[in-house]
């Protein structure tokens, strides 16, 4: 509020009961005692008007025009009908005016229309010392708290869904019929949190939205997604340069998807990061239309198609066809965005045609394949299974002799033997099967055990499929292909993953790539195989 500068004003009472003023005027009027130039006061009946009152008195006037008393709170915020003597007429009763009991200006001074009047004058007085806040600044405080604990809330609720995100946890759940309401995860955790928050649990209780409906809840986590995506593009910009990586899959809703990231150099840190930057649904997964989608989305987050430097994708023609694929007609935009095919798809591609061509490799992959899933695919079979996996046995120990000088395969067994139970082979990524291989291998006794039982136990044709796979399991050469698979591909696993590697270095994958060469030559020999046929599985 500005300060009270000089007013043209009479501060007699007579002419100031007759106006409206401003809260300059009226700050003026309750700071001006208007008797401060009489020197002399009229007398009436022997009696008159005494400046000693006003000591005591603080808001009384004099008016030299009507010889009357009059309060000065009375007459700046009086209704103007009920201030009686004091706020229109005037005082004149001389006589009366003092005393503690039936003195009329104690009796004012503790009237009600006195007391508001003084209430509402201190407030002025205040708001204008800037010794307390005026109706504006108090309204917009409450405002500005209402909005600090809103975010709160929000926060809270956010922290729930990004928690749950981190995890990879399903916010959503079933409809509980007896408590009438969602039972998901998200609802469960915000209430958990709501025990230790009081403002979101107090904010819970309360009448009004809590914004946890799903759409609020898609509200969120698409404001999490785009500040995510923001920060990761502000970081790529810094970069100047990037490459993209994607894929194209079937979700479980059946539609097309195209998985899209970025890679840039992270200047600050001085090391390579792959960021995955969202999910791209397809309508056609024809070479156009993922093509346009790509330029669409990097445009869309901002990432200058400019400076894109790579592309790398799988060696499927729609993705790598050199006349009308994906990566051609991005080139067509970006001459120097150029096509990598993915190393780790490629030497699985590699694998899987070699293992192919070679008839006992592929009979075996298909057996392994069918007998996983049958052990898997029931809960009595894997019971059976599990209770001959815990027995002991001392066929690792003849393995481990063997294999001592072997790293690869060797290693792959050791940490196999710690596994209590069979893994299905991975149907796409054929380098990854090595894994179910040397479980299988270090537990075969176990295996052929308990397929042994489930052909006893069961009927039907349980029974005789129960029966085929403890044939072939029986079957020297399903024994000495699968130990030769094993053995090759175990080679093959640590070259796979370092080419799966965010920071792959190009010069120590090519040099991996050469021992790898180097070791799979050396190891044709007959010496090798004699050995891998001496080693004992059950």
């Amino acid at each position: 509020m500005e300060k009270v500068t000089e007013i043209g004003l009479s501060f007699d009472p007579f002419v100031i009961k007759k106006h409206s003023f401003s809260e300059n005027e009226k700050l003026k009027i309750l700071s001006t005692p208007s008797s401060s130039d009489v020197k002399t006061f009229p007398t009436t009946k022997g009696r008159k008007y005494s400046k000693d009152w006003e000591k005591t008195y603080p808001w009384l006037r004099y008016s030299v025009e009507e010889d009357a008393a009059y309060c000065a709170y009375c007459l700046v915020f009086g209704d103007g009908h009920g201030d009686g003597l004091f706020g229109m007429i005037g005082f004149r009763d001389w006589k009366n005016a003092s005393g503690d009991k039936k003195g009329s200006l104690r009796i004012h001074e503790n009237s009600k229309l006195h007391s508001a009047a003084k209430e509402k004058a201190d407030n002025l007085i205040m708001v204008s010392n800037e010794s307390k806040p005026d109706i504006c600044s108090s309204i917009s405080k409450a405002y500005e708290n209402k909005i600090v604990r809103n975010r709160q809330i929000l926060l809270a609720i956010i922290d729930v869904i990004v928690s749950l995100g981190q995890r990879n946890i399903a916010l959503r759940g079933n409809w509980d019929k007896e408590l009438k309401k969602k039972d998901g995860n998200f609802q469960y955790f915000v209430e958990w949190v709501a025990k230790f928050d009081e403002i979101l649990r107090h904010h819970l209780q309360s009448q009004g939205p809590h914004y946890l409906s799903p759409k609020v809840q898609n509200e969120l986590i698409y404001c999490c997604e785009t500040e995510i995506r923001e920060k990761i593009v502000n970081d790529c910009k810094q970069a100047e340069f990037y490459s993209i990586c994607a894929d194209e899959t079937t979700d479980v809703s059946v539609k097309e998807q195209l998985s899209l990231c970025i890679r840039y150099v992270d200047r600050i840190k001085s090391e390579v990061r792959e960021e995955f930057m969202g999910f791209v649904e397809l309508t056609k997964t024809d070479a156009e239309n993922i093509a346009g989608n790509i330029l669409t989305y990097l445009d869309k987050w901002g990432l200058e198609i400019e400076k894109l430097r790579g592309q790398g994708y799988d060696g499927a023609s729609v993705m790598s066809g050199h006349v009308n694929g994906v990566q051609t007609r991005i080139r067509r935009t970006s001459p120097r965005a150029y096509y990598v095919h993915c190393r780790s798809h490629n030497l699985n591609l590699v694998v899987t045609q070699s293992c192919k061509v070679v008839h006992p490799i592929r009979n075996i992959m298909d057996n392994v394949v069918q007998l996983t899933w049958f052990i898997c695919a029931s809960a009595n079979r894997k019971n059976i299974l599990k209770e001959e996996m815990f027995t002991e046995s001392d066929l690792m120990d003849k393995i481990m002799e063997i294999n001592e000088e072997d790293d690869s395969s060797g290693k792959l067994l050791q940490e196999a033997m710690h596994k209590k139970s069979i893994q299905p082979l991975s149907e796409t990524r054929w380098t990854a099967r090595v894994d179910a291989l040397s479980t299988i291998i270090t537990n075969y006794e176990k295996l052929h055990n308990a397929v042994n039982k489930i052909e006893e136990k069961s009927s039907g044709g349980s029974k005789s499929k129960a029966g085929g796979h403890r044939r072939l399991m029986e079957d020297p050469e399903f024994i000495m292909a699968l130990v030769v698979a094993q053995y090759v591909l175990a080679f093959l696993k640590p070259l796979t993953l370092s080419l799966q590697k965010v920071d792959c270095d190009m010069v120590v994958a090519f040099d991996e790539a050469r021992n790898l060469l180097r070791t799979l030559k050396s190891i044709r020999s007959e010496e090798a195989f004699s050995k891998l046929s001496n080693e004992p599985v059950f």
